[in-house]
């Protein structure tokens, strides 16, 4: 309706502002609400909103599975034509909310997608809400199954102190990293310090727990103290990713820590991202890990960065250097919290002793640990550790790590060892980590070649390039400190040769050398089985219940990760999966065969609903629909229209003579419409004898002449699920300043709402 210039009271402005200002306060203050049950925030359009947000990550993830090219970076809307979803626009409406749906991408393979919807909350407030999940191109050509293994060479490069590591794709966010590598004259001449030969990972793509940010998805930064001077860093930095199923047959990157060593500290401890199990927890840190930095030059403190890095607890990261034997200066290490998938096994055992002697070939020259049996051929073992004693062959760069008791192979091995050509006390953690389809190659190499640089050892071919790494640990002949020496890095020269090479050449060594041959481990691709026990019980007006029996993770065994149960008013099939309702809160999946449950609620009145359920595991496999259940939510009862009436009358004035009341509005707070039919005003004082007009949502709903109490019958009307009625005004045929009335509003159901006590001065 119009305003008129004689009305007294608030201008329309003034009026919503009055509104919004209410609706504001009755989110925190709800006795400010004359009779009301709850809030805005509270009633179901917030539910609604939730339930469209879930739809747009539904529907985006629909549009994955049909093609994941088609996911393009943007902000979008979404459309379902023909039981196709598609995007358009920059966002799209549905009733009074609006969604937009952006994708950005994580790597070459991963899109993070947001859902936003928006919705008038009151009338100058917004509501909103987002839902967020990971999408990954799950039909991406696997040429090495769940990991990607990439060695860079780094080949008489000048680094300086900082390197950023071009890639050769975008980095996955759970991989971890092995450096080794020195500054070097390549001769028998030339000592360099820690500060030149050590390096570490300090930035990656994601910024990860201590690192900084590269801001390029395809670049590692690479640091270290010193540039050294003339000559050049050359090294292996071997990048192992986990690509796909990693809670199962890969690994996970739970948090990446840069561990002070401070001054001569010999111990102490960090707080890593927490674990669920220590048993799966490899620590890839240190010198022979993620890398160490030191700006210490001097040759004699290379112990600076030889550290046992050991987790206790939940989320403890420990470090121990040697306490004699040199004096320690402050160094870095970084270190990769790893979380192996379920279907690993690893075994971590600390290993001190004395052992050792010449070309550490013999059973008594290593020091080692039981550890469960395990198969050779599917076991990779890696560790890091310190000694009491500083030189080439007596410190820790001179320790070689293997599987077994050092000398004898056998196809099933108890023992981790470590061996030495000297007898200093060493001190090791070292890990087996094993798993069914890896393949693992050990070659041990006597000792000698004290004047090459490098060794090439022949190995079983690994043809996939892309899935393979090669490990050296080795001993050294002298105790003096012309590193880098003893310092190796290895790498696969060809599919059936590991190169291993050095910096500076003297003094005859062994080593024990392996390859790692992760190309069979194939991703799972059994699907969770279909839920058969769905059944739907306890409607009320606006709600169901569901109960099933949890499917497993490979058919009906272990655990899935996720549900995804929708519901329709019509029969579920697979053809209309997509365009039927997401449900929202469905709970995480347990143990198989055991009972789940939940209630689906925000539904309509009377109407029978249908539901089904997919799950999903960890590698993205998704069952087959399971089958339908059904049933009907109960009706309104006479009282519930009434009850979803809301009258607000903050701001309400006398205008017009003072024979007006307006200014107060009117809203409906649930799922179904409600209907006026009559209005009843009492009142007393004042000098009015009758009722005359009655206007709603400004449109004159009666027009005529109502006796004090008497009951005027209007036009029906209506408001809708959650709507807003304003802009209405009673009138009287004289003032009612000074007298005191009450308004009742009576519902085609015959249910009521009044406001009474109203006086204007």
């Amino acid at each position: 309706m119009s305003i008129k210039n004689d009305r007294k009271g608030f201008s329309l402005v003034e009026v919503l502002l009055a509104v919004a200002v209410f609706s504001i306060l009755a989110l925190g203050l709800s006795s400010s609400l004359v009779y009301g049950r709850q809030s805005i925030e509270s009633n179901g359009r917030r539910n609604r909103a939730i339930a469209l947000a879930e739809e747009g990550l539904s529907a985006v993830r629909s549009i994955r599975d049909s093609s994941f090219d088609t996911l393009a970076d943007g902000t979008y809307g979404i459309q379902n034509t023909g039981g196709q979803w598609t995007l358009t626009g920059s966002s799209d409406t549905v009733d009074i909310f609006t969604r937009s749906v952006s994708i950005s991408s994580i790597s070459a393979n991963e899109k993070l997608i947001s859902s936003n919807v928006e919705w008038p909350q009151s009338l100058q407030r917004t509501g909103d809400y987002t839902a967020e999940t990971v999408l990954t191109n799950w039909q991406e050509p696997q040429t090495a199954g769940v990991f990607r293994v990439t060695e860079y060479y780094i080949s008489g490069v000048e680094t300086g102190t900082s390197h950023n590591l071009q890639l050769n794709q975008a980095l996955a966010p759970d991989y971890f990293v092995l450096i080794r590598g020195a500054e070097g004259d390549d001769g028998n001449g030339g000592t360099y310090g820690p500060d030149a030969t050590y390096a570490s990972v300090s930035a990656d793509p994601f910024g990860t727990g201590d690192l900084d940010n590269t801001s390029n998805p395809s670049t590692l930064r690479i640091r270290r103290g010193s540039s050294g001077g003339s000559a050049l860093w050359r090294g292996v930095v071997t990048v192992v990713e986990c690509t796909d199923d990693c809670n199962n047959n890969g690994f996970r990157l739970l948090d990446v820590n840069i561990v002070q060593h401070s001054g001569s500290s010999a111990s102490g401890s960090d707080n890593s991202v927490a674990w669920s199990d220590i048993n799966k927890v490899q620590l890839v840190g240190g010198y022979r890990g993620a890398g160490c930095y030191t700006i210490e030059s001097s040759a004699s403190r290379f112990p600076n960065c030889h550290t046992r890095i050991f987790p206790s607890g939940t989320n403890t990261i420990n470090w121990q250097r040697p306490s004699s034997g040199t004096s320690l200066t402050a160094a870095e290490s970084t270190v990769m919290t790893v979380q192996w998938g379920s279907s690993w096994n690893v075994q971590r055992r600390t290993i001190s002793g004395t052992n050792g002697g010449n070309g550490a070939d013999e059973i008594t020259e290593y020091n080692n640990a039981a550890i469960t049996p395990v198969v050779r051929a599917n076991t990779w073992v890696w560790g890091t550790g310190y000694t009491d004693d500083n030189g080439i062959g007596d410190g820790a760069e001179g320790s070689l790590i293997t599987l077994g008791n050092g000398v004898v192979v056998s196809p099933t091995e108890s023992l981790l060892s470590v061996g030495q050509e000297y007898n200093d006390y060493k001190n090791f953690e070292v890990y087996a980590i094993s798993h069914p389809q890896l393949s693992v190659f050990y070659s041990f190499k006597p000792d000698g070649n004290s004047g090459d640089l490098t060794y090439a050892a022949n190995t079983a071919t690994v043809p996939s390039s892309r899935a393979r790494m090669a490990i050296v640990s080795n001993g050294q002949n002298g105790t003096g400190v012309a590193y880098p020496r003893p310092v190796f890095s290895a790498r696969y020269s060809a599919s059936n040769t590991i190169t291993v090479e050095r910096r500076r050449s003297g003094q005859p060594w062994p080593a024990w050398i392996h390859g790692v041959d992760f190309s069979a481990l194939s991703l799972d691709t059994v699907p969770p089985a279909a839920v058969t026990t769905l059944s739907a019980s306890n409607p009320t007006n606006t709600s169901i219940g569901l109960s099933w029996n949890a499917p497993g993770d490979d058919g009906a065994i272990g655990t899935a990760q996720s549900y995804d149960l929708r519901y329709s008013t019509s029969p579920i099939t697979n053809a209309s999966w997509n365009t039927a309702t997401p449900a929202v809160g469905e709970p995480t999946p347990t143990l198989a065969g055991s009972n789940q449950s939940m209630t689906v609620s925000g539904l309509l009145p009377n109407t029978t609903y249908y539901f089904a359920i997919k799950s999903t595991d960890e590698a993205g496999n998704i069952s087959a629909l399971s089958n339908i259940a059904n049933a009907t939510t109960t009706a309104v009862v006479a009282s519930q229209m009434a009850d979803s009436l809301q009258i607000f009358t903050l701001g309400a004035s006398l205008c017009c003579g003072d024979k007006q009341w307006d200014g107060w509005t009117l809203l409906n707070t649930g799922p179904s419409a409600i209907i006026i039919d009559a209005v009843q005003v009492t009142w007393t004082g004042g000098d009015a004898d009758e009722l005359r007009r009655v206007d709603l949502g400004g449109s004159k709903k009666y027009d005529g002449k109502t006796s004090n109490g008497a009951t005027a019958n209007i036009d029906n009307t209506s408001i809708g699920p959650f709507g807003v009625l304003s802009n209405n005004y009673l009138r009287w045929d004289d003032e009612i300043e000074d007298a005191v009335f009450s308004v009742r509003f009576i519902m085609t159901d015959g249910s009521s709402k009044t406001i009474s006590g109203l006086s204007y001065d």
